[in-house]
């Protein structure tokens, strides 16, 4: 009898995909989709938007690669899904305390409550493994980022001066999103760099051995919604 991960690599071979190429479509690692196939993962425990994006990316209905009683091949419109396109995926959006801890994760996809969006074209290809959305809080970084919007972090990513970057310092549990200034290094060796607030009522952050951090991720892209 086949069960849920006999189904879903069936599909994905049907499909002609990778473990690692079926995890870019559903926005996991290639490990996530492994462990979904070989029933480490129970799928009752994997995120229903990463579920609904692998189903939909092979073609086939989550109550298919469930139970098997549904048909393989899915009919009509997807209504309100996350439909991603074969040039496409999904990544998360997350909140500060989450951006801190990402790099920490083993697995971010099986997070409760984060919220999908679609990454279309060359950009999908472009993103690492690792990349999600934050989207703004506050106005250090007015006006050109406002609250409600949404930036594309990747990880994978090394800044170059001026970039905009998630960073996060050792004595706080919130990431920050700011503008990347590298300043050299200290007596150590240690790369010294500045966070840099484009609101001038904010403060610059410098850090340092004094003010350990670390950038979490360099911004790929901005999306705002229009405003009337």
């Amino acid at each position: 009898m086949q069960r849920f991960g006999d189904r879903l690599k069936a599909a994905r071979a049907a499909k002609g995909l990778s473990q690692r190429a079926l995890g870019v479509k559903a926005g996991v690692s290639g490990t996530s989709i492994k462990y979904w196939e070989d029933g480490t993962t129970d799928p009752e425990n994997i995120r229903n938007a990463a579920l609904q994006a692998a189903a939909d990316a092979l073609g086939v209905t989550v109550a298919y690669l469930k139970t098997g009683r549904d048909a393989p091949r899915r009919v009509g419109p997807a209504s309100s899904r996350h439909i991603v396109k074969d040039d496409a995926r999904l990544i998360s959006v997350i909140s500060y305390v989450q951006a801190g801890e990402w790099l920490k994760i083993s697995d971010p996809a099986n997070l409760d409550g984060l919220r999908p969006l679609v990454i279309g074209g060359g950009l999908a290809e472009r993103l690492s493994e690792t990349a999600f959305a934050l989207e703004i809080e506050g106005e250090a970084m007015l006006d050109e980022f406002r609250q409600g919007d949404i930036v594309i972090v990747d990880p994978g990513i090394a800044p170059l001066p001026g970039d905009f970057v998630v960073a996060k310092l050792d004595n706080d549990t919130r990431a920050i999103f700011l503008k990347y200034r590298p300043r050299g290094v200290d007596q150590a060796n240690h790369p010294v760099f500045e966070l840099v607030p484009l609101n001038e009522d904010f403060e610059i952050i410098r850090v340092s051995t004094d003010n350990p951090g670390r950038v979490i991720g360099t911004m790929m892209e901005h999306r705002r919604h229009r405003r009337r």
